[in-house]
């Protein structure tokens, strides 16, 4: 590695840009060169060496000779106005890679602005200062002490306290990247210990808080476990009491539509029993008629008798006829006839009565048996209704309502002790409201029973009612049925009354004609011719008379027979009245029983809305299935409830969002544990870089410092040609008070320690005995500084050196002697030396002049003194 390159922009002096390259040697020397940068005083030959120094980083002002940091932009003159900015630029040849980057070509450069900004960038790309300084350190070149050595700096060094020396022999030692390395891990163990005590400070915190988030996340699990259990549970009881209310609903309007049909077909056959009844009471005919054929009758019935009467006095003519003749036989035989023919009239008529009334007696028979056979029809099918009923009433069974009323009791002595031994009524209220609900659906379980109980009672006074009518009319049934084999027997003797009658007329009629035979008297066949004329007009009045009281008996036996059925559609018309008022009331019942039980629903809707939430209670509200659950079932399930609510207040309210929280703090925990473990990992580890890093500099120190005393000491003697040098150094060693955490670590962090090097620099010139440098003249302390420095660069060769006049104090004979040491420590380093000395120009290869412009810019000119001694 060695400078190749130097440009400088603005910095101080140079206003325009300069460029300074620098190359090794030509030929086969094996030397890295040596460039003289000459000039008059005040040309500005110092301001290259401050340039270098200024791009390595350095930020002292002094040394840079300036009060502030403007001062080393180009400040202008009476000819040239002032620059905005200071810019220098070195290029390092790194072909051998001494910086450990991949970079063949290290261009470092450092701008300044007038406004105060300023930048490092390293090949183009904005760098931080430290990063450059340790790439730089690890290369062993060092932005201050020797890497550039002013001409005041060779004195400062010997005449510095043991304790100041000590960051040059560490640049000199090239333990200055280590040392680097260790100050930038102090500093991060520094802040580690810091962090990892705020994140134990942090972490005792939050731990007492975790615990306690901990157990309530414990608590809100359970309770949600609970909660669980009891939407499980409402589940089932609310959707079985919905389910239960809603199918004794349907069932109640089910019952309701099917009384109302009921109702219907029943009002229905009263309005046809009232036209009916309408009709019946209007008769077969009207009055007018009915007057008629009572006309018509006494009509027939005066003619009848009118021509009876004719018949009596012509018989008795005849008779008298026969009489006076002296036939008293055939007289008597003529009275008897008619007599005869009397009395078959009559039992004619007699038998034709009773014939009508057997035809009327069967038709009211027929009509009250059909009417029986009804009531019997409808009784059958009540008194099977009334055993269904009567059935289901019984196998309704009451067990889980007692059960229930048992834990209500319980809990309600339960409740009763807390309201007297307890200050606290929080959570009573609820736990009432679910006793009063609890029973409702009790008393659910009961009611359900009173309309059937109703319906039971109606169809039982219906059916009462109905043996009563039948009973009535098999009695009036038997009633007829003994009148007809009366009538029957009355007929039969009628009949033989008629037969006898028949027979004596015939035996009379025969008998008279025997009398008869041979008689012939002209006046008594007259009359007998005018008695059958009138006894033919008298059978025509008596057949006319016959036909319209038959006709009338027919018409008394329809208003009869309308009358009794006017008599039994007022019966079953009081019946149905009766019937209908009942099932009315049925209706009525029903409704109100639906209308109580929409009461309840709303009720239970109210309550599942408040105790469960919305999604469960639409789930209950409309079921995908049917919830079939027994009263038992149901009680169990409010028992159960009425516990799982129980567990739910016992370990009562819980904040809402604590799970959040938690997982905030237990995310906070777990990474303010790993933060710490990661600290401590880290502290540890940078505990064992530091230890490992004082290794290497302790060891790096040691060697080094015997090769500069090794060194210092030949040196010393070249330039005194005798004497003796040394150096020597003590090491102490002190704690410090450190806040920092230091209970976990298993030794004591090594930043805790503050190790102080003291060097002393020994030099005797021959011929004397000094045991005290500061009694050294002042060139026996250049000497010695110059000693020192060629020791220095021969044990720790730096790749470039810059000499900034140090040989501006030296006689020329030792002028000389330094001259040809430069020559011989040039085969390990690169001196850039700014000097008036004609023996360090006659050993450069390169060699810079520097020249004042009017301008006050400095201006370079160069000249290759190799190409000009070959030519020689």
């Amino acid at each position: 590695m060695y400078l190749k390159q130097l440009s400088i922009q603005g910095f101080k002096s140079f206003a325009n840009k300069t460029v300074l390259e620098f190359r090794p040697p030509s030929g086969q020397k094996k030397s890295k060169g040596i460039t003289a940068i000459i000039g008059p005083n005040g040309s500005g030959k110092s301001n290259i060496a401050d340039g270098i120094r200024w791009v390595l980083g350095e930020q002292s002002l002094k040394l840079l000779r300036g009060k502030k940091s403007e001062d080393v932009i180009f400040s202008g003159s009476q000819k040239a106005s002032r620059l905005s900015r200071a810019e220098v630029t070195i290029t390092i040849d790194n072909r051998d890679r001494s910086a450990d980057i991949e970079y063949q070509e290290l261009i470092i450069t450092r701008r300044l602005y007038r406004n105060g900004e300023s930048e490092y960038l390293l090949n183009g790309i904005p760098t931080p200062l430290s990063s450059i300084q340790l790439l730089l350190a690890q290369a062993n070149v060092g932005q201050k002490n020797y890497a550039v050595i002013g001409q005041g700096m060779i004195d400062t060094i010997l005449l510095a306290s043991p304790h100041e020396r000590k960051d040059f022999f560490d640049e000199a030692t090239g333990i200055k990247h280590y040392q680097i390395k260790r100050d930038s891990a102090a500093r991060t163990l520094e802040r580690t210990a810091e962090h990892l005590a705020e994140t134990d400070l942090l972490l005792n915190e939050t731990t007492p808080r975790l615990h306690l988030l901990e157990r309530q996340v414990r608590r809100w699990k359970q309770r949600e476990e609970y909660i669980h259990t009891l939407r499980d549970i409402q589940t089932q009881y609310y959707g079985g009491m919905w389910s239960a209310l809603h199918q004794e609903l349907s069932e109640k309007i089910q019952r309701a539509s099917a009384v109302e049909d009921e109702l219907i077909s029943l009002k229905k056959t009263q309005q046809e029993q009232e036209k009916e009844f309408q009709l019946l009471g209007t008769g077969n005919g009207t009055t007018e008629e009915y007057e008629h054929l009572l006309a018509l009758q006494r009509s027939a019935l005066s003619a009848m008798r009118e021509k009876d009467n004719e018949i009596i006095r012509i018989q008795q003519d005849i008779e008298h006829q026969y009489e006076l003749k002296g036939e008293g036989d055939i007289a008597w035989i003529h009275r008897r006839l008619h007599e005869i023919e009397g009395e078959k009239t009559t039992t004619e008529q007699s038998l034709i009565h009773i014939k009508n009334q057997t035809t009327q007696s069967a038709l009211i028979m027929k009509d009250t048996e059909i009417e029986r056979d009804t009531i019997l029809s409808a009784l059958t099918a009540d008194t099977h209704t009334l055993e269904h009923l009567q059935h289901q009433n019984q196998n309704t069974s009451h067990h889980g309502a007692r059960q229930t009323i048992e834990t209500l009791s319980h809990e309600c002595a339960i409740l009763l002790d807390e309201l007297v031994n307890n200050s606290k009524k929080e959570g009573l209220i609820s736990r009432v409201k679910k006793i009063i609900s609890t029973l409702t659906s009790v008393a659910e379980l009961l009611r359900p029973h009173k309309d059937t109980t109703i319906e039971i009672k109606n169809l039982q006074k219906k059916i009462k009612h109905a043996h009563v009518e039948s009973e009535e009319l098999s009695a009036i049934i038997q009633e007829n049925k003994m009148e007809q084999k009366i009538t029957e027997q009355k007929k039969s003797l009628l009949r033989e009354q008629l037969d006898r009658i028949t027979r004596e007329e015939h035996a009379l009629s025969q008998k008279l004609v025997i009398q008869k035979t041979g008689t012939k008297e002209t006046k008594i066949t007259s009359l007998t011719t005018m008695g059958e004329r009138l006894k033919t007009e008298y059978k025509k009045y008596q057949a006319e008379y016959a036909k319209i009281s038959e006709q009338l008996s027919t018409y008394h036996f329809q208003q009869h027979r309308n009358k009794e059925r006017m008599l039994a559609i007022q019966r079953k018309s009081h019946d149905i009245n009766t019937e209908l008022s009942s099932k009315e009331q049925y209706v009525h019942t029903i409704l109100i029983e639906q209308a109580r039980i929409e009461q309840r629903s709303e009720d239970i809707k109210n309550e599942i809305q408040q105790e469960v939430p919305r999604d469960i209670w639409e789930t209950i509200m409309t079921p995908t299935q049917e919830y079939s659950l027994s009263n038992e079932h149901l009680t169990a399930l409010a028992e159960h409830m009425i516990t799982a609510k129980k567990r739910v207040n016992q370990i009562g309210d819980i904040e809402d969002g604590i799970m959040e929280e938690y997982e905030e703090a237990k995310q906070r925990y777990d990474f303010l544990s790993h933060q710490s473990t990661d600290l401590k990992e880290s502290h540890t580890h940078l505990i064992k870089i530091i230890h490992e890093l004082d290794e290497k500099i302790e060891t790096q120190f040691t060697h080094s410092f015997k090769k500069i005393n090794e060194h210092f000491n030949h040196y010393f003697k070249i330039l005194f040609t005798g004497g003796k040098a040394a150096l020597s150094y003590r090491k102490e060693t002190k704690r410090q008070k450190i806040e920092e955490r230091q209970e976990d670590a298993e030794e004591t962090p090594p930043n805790n320690l503050q190790r102080t090097i003291e060097i002393d620099i020994i030099a005797c010139p021959p011929n004397k005995k000094i045991t005290n440098i500061g009694a050294l003249s002042g060139g026996e302390r250049s000497l010695t500084s110059i000693a020192l420095l060629c020791a220095i660069i021969a044990a720790n060769p730096a790749p470039f050196i810059v000499l900034d006049e140090v040989d501006a104090a030296l006689d020329e004979a030792n002028s000389e002697r330094f001259a040809t040491i430069l020559e011989e420590l040039s085969h390990i380093t690169q001196f850039i030396a700014i000097t008036h000395n004609r023996s360090t120009m006659n050993k450069a290869n390169l060699l810079y002049g520097v020249t004042m412009n009017e301008d006050a810019s400095s201006r370079l000119f160069s000249v290759k003194l190799e190409d000009i001694n070959e030519k020689h």
